[in-house]
């Protein structure tokens, strides 16, 4: 796998959030543009099982070909594996995380930005970190977008 490119890769659970229409996305935006628009503000995006494993192969394959840079796909870690056809698709942008994996950083409305501050500069000295907003939290992104820029990540 090639190294990756960023220390902190910031991402929401999944790209589809119907009440994110005239908020996070424009109002006229077609639902089929909405993974396009994401990777404009995210790096990556989480997907729990129960996402991850309802998509079928075609699915995977255009998201894999919609994707740009280095972005990153952020799969639950589920008992049963990843199929194949799934790995083949994504190729590097895979990252498969258990829940508890330092590696994934939940943000919330009331995450403290100290505590993460401390967090993120002792994580990122070791392996890249999935920063991975609640769909409630995407208020806070931008101080935590500065925050990033402050620590140098």
């Amino acid at each position: 796998m090639r190294p990756f490119l960023y220390v902190v890769y910031p991402g929401c659970a999944d790209w589809r959030h119907p009440d994110w229409v005239g908020s996070m996305y424009p109002p006229d935006l077609p639902e089929d543009w909405q993974f396009a628009f994401y990777q404009t503000q995210f790096r990556c995006v989480w997907l729990d099982v129960a996402a991850w494993s309802a998509m079928d192969e075609a699915t995977w394959n255009t998201l894999a070909a919609d994707a740009t840079g280095d972005f990153r796909f952020v799969l639950e870690e589920a008992a049963f594996g990843v199929p194949d056809a799934v790995r083949a698709a994504l190729g590097e942008r895979l990252v498969i995380l258990a829940p508890d994996s330092p590696a994934r950083v939940v943000v919330r409305l009331d995450t403290d930005l100290k505590a993460l501050a401390t967090r993120l500069q002792a994580a990122t000295l070791t392996e890249p970190v999935f920063l991975l907003y609640e769909s409630s939290a995407l208020a806070r992104m931008e101080q935590i977008e500065s925050l990033i820029e402050i620590l140098g990540l």
